[in-house]
């Protein structure tokens, strides 16, 4: 077994193998994070583990749990601590390829001892029986006093229909005797809503599943009816099947960002850990998350301020502030660019665009041609955010001068008039993360360019930008 050693935390990822759905844990002071591992040398999956005692440091523990002749390969779950122990609750199959829910048994949250025996009946009123029969979730319910356990499934149907996912519910008393109860609720348009939670904060039920994205849903019930919420504002791209914990503070978001074979293809599963967030969720159930304060200590070094002793003018009219700029272009664009930046660092800045239709283009990790000294003239590579005021939308492209390429992400982005963005950008090797106004996020791999320079540009109106710093990673 693996000897444990500190990890390194940001964008996580283990030697021996790529980082899938999270499953976080807080007890007895430590933080857990349980996660669906998948060994580069085989397709199968196990649970990875790591632990913290302050959210910044963290250690690398051995494999928790480990696929066997039995259950050749582990599906995500949760874990729960009760009564001085910690319960795992997972999926595999079985020998004729069906899903069955099993637990596990620790007295240390590291090494669990498997139960080996379906948690809930083989007649499955309610429910079809596929593979759609994972990714338990199971938590203690205040109001009815009992153990909920919600799991992905599918609904049966006399023709099948892709679009049939349900989510399963289950009841126990002890962890151990559970009671099938007809499903929770049925999403008419998933397959499968995986990796489900339910909590209550703020007055009301917040459930998250995942499906293309993690979605929300709130209710003043644990039954419903359900109110459909924004996609979770993280999860519009890359942070993939967000899972939270509490530690009785704050709520804690976790998800993972996946591989990709190149710039423009479909996700491979398994990848690294997303930088975790705090969520927080209104009354109305709309939901809103940061990069955690964690993040503040490791970008703790200044490396430079947008201002005009970095930023070198093309073109356009700006205007220095003692907070920052100004950019303005009536009928052209307004440019100006550093000729370096750093491979990783995060950006934090406040924006405002006036003008009816005015574009603000961030450019990162700009490449020019070997022919060009400077930055002076349009780039020829990189990637370029594209705040865009008439359509609403921050979207990111490849920036190339010859034609005009497809956005790769878009997210919302509707600033009051007059009212200023905050901007917090992380980019660290080839994983961009973005958080506005701690409302809308973008996650996304970068695959083809790993350094260059920054630019700024605006065009059809004015740019301002006030309290912008570059931060870079402290030296450890």
């Amino acid at each position: 077994m693996k000897q444990e050693k500190q990890a390194d935390w940001l964008h996580f990822c283990a030697e021996d193998g790529w980082f899938g759905d999270p499953m976080p844990l807080y007890a007895q002071g430590i933080y857990h994070l349980y996660y669906t591992k998948r060994y580069k040398e085989t397709p199968d999956t196990c649970w990875g583990h790591l632990t913290s005692r302050d959210m910044l440091h963290w250690t690398e523990e051995p494999d928790c749990l480990e696929p066997d002749g039995e259950e050749p390969s582990l599906c995500t779950g949760s874990v729960v601590y009760h009564n001085g122990r910690y319960y795992a609750f997972y999926a595999s199959t079985d020998r004729h390829n069906i899903y069955h829910i099993l637990s596990a048994e620790s007295e240390d949250g590291r090494v669990f001892r498997k139960h080996r025996r379906s948690l809930l009946p083989e007649e499955r009123e309610g429910y079809r029986r596929d593979e759609a029969w994972r990714d338990p979730h199971v938590f203690w319910n205040p109001e009815e006093q009992c153990f909920w356990m919600l799991f992905c499934a599918r609904r049966p149907q006399e023709r099948p229909n892709t679009f049939a996912g349900s989510l399963g519910l289950a009841k126990s008393n002890d962890l151990e005797h559970w009671e099938l109860c007809p499903p929770l609720w049925a999403e008419a348009m998933t397959v499968a809503p995986e990796c489900p939670d339910l909590y209550r904060e703020n007055g009301r039920w917040i459930l998250l599943y995942y499906w293309h994205s993690t979605c929300i849903r709130s209710a003043l019930s644990a039954y419903g009816p359900w109110k459909r919420g924004a996609v979770l504002s993280p999860d519009h791209f890359d942070f993939m099947a967000g899972k939270r914990l509490s530690d009785g503070k704050r709520t804690l978001l976790f998800g993972w960002i996946p591989r990709k074979l190149c710039d423009c293809s479909e996700r491979v599963w398994g990848g690294v850990m997303a930088c975790p967030r705090e969520l927080t969720v209104d009354g109305s159930g709309t939901p809103h998350s940061r990069f955690v304060p964690e993040l503040d200590v490791l970008f703790s070094q200044r490396y430079d301020t947008l201002d005009e002793n970095s930023l070198c003018v093309s073109c356009g009219e700006w205007s220095w502030e003692s907070r920052g700029f100004s950019a303005g272009a009536s009928d052209r664009a307004a440019y100006a660019y550093m000729l370096s930046a750093p491979q990783n660092y995060r950006l934090t800045c406040r924006m405002r665009l006036q003008g009816e239709h005015t574009t603000g283009l961030w450019l990162l990790r700009l490449q020019s041609s070997e022919q060009r000294r400077s930055f002076a003239e349009p780039v020829d590579e990189g990637y370029m955010l594209l705040f865009d005021r008439a359509d609403g939308l921050l979207r990111l492209r490849e920036a190339y001068q010859w034609d005009q390429r497809p956005d790769l992400a878009a997210i919302p982005w509707n600033p009051r008039e007059g009212a200023f963005t905050q901007v917090d950008l992380l980019l660290h090797n080839d994983i961009l993360e973005i958080n506005l106004d701690e409302s809308e996020s973008l996650v996304y791999r970068l695959m083809k360019h790993q350094d260059g320079g920054l630019a700024f540009c605006v065009q059809d109106g004015v740019m301002q930008l006030q309290d912008g710093v570059l931060w870079t990673r402290a030296e450890s």
